[in-house]
């Protein structure tokens, strides 16, 4: 794939302990990190920065992601440190030991942050088992996550480092949550003014970067490979009838007629090979089939929300110039854009497939930022990229074969050839199989997974946007 063959990051050994110590902080707030900074925006990273007045570029978002080492992780198991639930912002990249995230928005000579958090920590309480130890290890989050950020402002260059006010930082979090006081006071207001020489700044805290200079540690630049190895990714686009109400509506009956149990055979098929593939479906029916697609430790992503082809490019211009509410109106109601109506169904979900692979308002990579979309998988010539890439925050990622050719007639010996003489000359390979035309290839099925495995490494799209994403770091 495109992009460094390693991984950038930022580390602080478990020896530094004393140099901590000597800053003027407590050495039970100390444990050994890493921290990569992403070149996309964090979790809500687009939208704070919008609420907050900003109309950021591209090039100003980014997150600053914080990773515990050893001996900090002994004993702590992977099921914990994946566990989807404790980490609910799904921001671990696939690697071990994610332990807090926040945003960051380089703004000319100053950076603003914003919505510091800790999965780990701040959801524990759901595995009550480990909530001692991951309380005992990892209680200087919030400071050794600011750090990291202050010395990331030293690497470039800038003056100063703006923290919200815990007002402020309540101000900007989702009415609909339930916000602890406390953890927000300590956050964002005594662990800023009590270890840091600051000023106010309006609704900030600003920390002057040269004033502070002896209370930050800045971590030792390292890389590892992120590896490269050929890479097979297998997809669906699950959609029944609604992707031909327009063009075909005779197939939709069909369509509807048979996806079903298409579905439940490529499922039986990939949980046989243990294979793990990639499920964009339709938003007006991810409720209904996602059990079993995730029990079965598959990826899933959008397909739109209801199959509309996008709105023209004109027109999303126009919205961007009114501050980005794109996919929702200025009161936060869902529009006839699909991006924001997807959001109504799932706000995690990291990555997007387009109807037909058309391009429009709904792909415009800031517009995917602002609704915390990650990754956008469409047809190799409407991307006109062969590998995946990261563009303006946004992971693209090229489809380059379908079973639309089956649908229309072409004799399945001649679309496999094709499909695996294109694997044997390329490192990255993606193609996408629909639900609808389960009857023109499922019983050639087996033996086709067989092949795939056998031509490169199986891998969901998640994880090639989280590789794309962290050979990208800064």
């Amino acid at each position: 794939m495109t992009g460094s063959s390693l991984r950038r990051y930022r580390e602080i050994a478990p020896e530094r302990v004393a140099e901590w110590v000597e800053a003027g902080f407590r050495q039970r707030d100390f444990f050994p990190n890493r921290a990569f900074f992403l070149h996309k925006a964090a979790p809500d990273g687009c939208k704070l920065a919008v609420r907050s007045g900003f109309r950021p570029a591209h090039e100003e978002l980014w997150e600053a992601v914080l990773f515990a080492s050893s001996p900090a992780l002994d004993g702590l198991p992977d099921e914990l440190l994946f566990d989807d639930d404790v980490m609910w912002h799904r921001q671990h990249f696939f690697l071990p030991g994610q332990v807090a995230v926040a945003s960051v928005l380089v703004h000319g000579s100053q950076i603003y942050t914003a919505a510091h958090h800790s999965d780990l920590v701040q959801r524990i309480s759901r595995r009550r088992q480990y909530k001692t130890p991951i309380d005992a290890r990892f209680h200087g989050w919030d400071r050794m996550l600011l750090n990291s950020i202050l010395g990331y402002a030293i690497e470039r260059g800038v003056a100063v480092v703006n923290v919200p006010t815990a007002e402020y930082a309540r101000h900007q979090t989702d009415a609909s949550r339930t916000i602890e006081r406390e953890l927000f006071d300590r956050v964002y207001d005594r662990h800023v003014v009590d270890n840091y020489r600051v000023h106010a700044n309006g609704r900030w805290w600003a920390i002057g970067i040269a004033e502070n200079r002896d209370r930050i540690l800045l971590g030792a630049a390292g890389a590892e490979p992120a590896g490269s190895t050929k890479a097979i990714c297998l997809c669906h686009d699950i959609e029944r009838g609604h992707g031909h109400e327009q063009a075909e509506p005779e197939f939709v009956a069909i369509a509807d007629r048979v996806s079903g149990a298409a579905l439940d055979a490529m499922l039986d098929a990939e949980r046989a090979r243990g294979i793990r593939a990639t499920y964009n479906v339709v938003g007006t029916i991810v409720q209904e089939v996602r059990g079993p697609i995730e029990s079965a430790g598959h990826c899933l992503g959008f397909h739109t929300f209801d199959h509309a082809l996008p709105v023209r490019a004109h027109r999303a211009r126009s919205l961007l110039a009114r501050r980005l509410h794109v996919g929702t109106t200025p009161g936060g109601t869902p529009s006839r854009l699909q991006l924001g109506r997807c959001r109504t169904v799932d706000y995690r979900l990291k990555g997007y497939r387009p109807a037909r692979s058309r391009l429009g308002a709904d792909t415009a990579e800031l517009d995917l930022a602002y609704h915390n979309f990650e990754w956008l998988a469409s047809s190799a010539r409407s991307l006109a990229v062969i590998e995946p890439r990261i563009e303006r925050g946004i992971v693209k990622i090229p489809i380059r074969f379908d079973d639309f050719p089956l649908h229309q007639g072409m004799p399945y010996a001649e679309w496999e050839a094709r499909v695996f003489d294109y694997a044997e000359q390329h490192e990255f390979l993606a193609l996408s199989l629909h639900d609808c035309y389960g009857p023109t290839w499922l019983e050639h099925y087996d033996s086709f997974l067989g092949r795939l495995q056998d031509a490169g490494t199986m891998k969901t799209l998640d994880a090639v946007a989280a590789e794309v994403t962290l050979a990208d770091a800064f």
